[in-house]
């Protein structure tokens, strides 16, 4: 077991996530402007009631029309609505990670496709534009594989050139291989 996995795990985590940073500023810039609003209010109530006065009516006749009330509304669940899902929502990046006795390494989803679908074109004497790979969050690797017209791709090889793949880098993807019924012409 390495030494400083707790760190590594503790690090990775931290790339792995999508990070929450601008969605509590905007929440706290909401808070500050309401409690600045409230203090100007305050501070009018206190100083000058007539100003207060005008501005209550304003605000009394904006609120007893109807399309403002219902605009205002819809904006405030929408807001509601978005605070809520992001608090509950994963917010994982498309990247996985990889921990061994010296690192602590994440890896793209893209580049690990990438990686998947040149060794498997290697692998079974295909070119590599007839192969694609998509790597996706649960544990899936998919190869989609559009064989020469007339030229039968071997299933089996094509799925052990992506489980090697993946087993070498030390991670645990299960592959699904599709091959497309239509050949391209060569």
């Amino acid at each position: 077991m390495p030494t400083h996995e707790r760190l590594y795990r503790r690090l990775l985590r931290r790339e792995t996530r999508a990070s929450r940073t601008v969605p509590a500023v905007i929440a706290a810039t909401c808070v500050a402007l309401l409690t600045a609003g409230g203090l100007v209010a305050g501070g009018l109530a206190l100083f000058l009631p007539e100003r207060l006065d005008t501005v209550a009516a304003t605000v009394t006749d904006a609120v007893n029309d109807p399309v403002v009330s219902v605009t205002a509304g819809c904006v405030l669940l929408l807001l509601g609505v978005v605070g809520f899902l992001l608090a509950i929502l994963p917010g994982r990046r498309t990247r996985h990670t990889l921990i061994t006795d010296r690192a602590g390494v994440v890896i793209e989803s893209y580049g690990l496709a990438e990686s998947v679908a040149t060794t498997v074109a290697r692998s079974c004497g295909l070119q590599r534009r007839q192969v694609r790979a998509s790597v996706h969050r649960r544990r899936l690797v998919t190869i989609m594989v559009r064989p020469v017209s007339g030229v039968a791709v071997d299933h089996d090889a094509v799925e052990e050139a992506a489980r090697s793949t993946t087993q070498a880098l030390g991670l645990r993807l299960r592959p699904r291989v599709l091959v497309q019924r239509e050949g391209s012409v060569a």
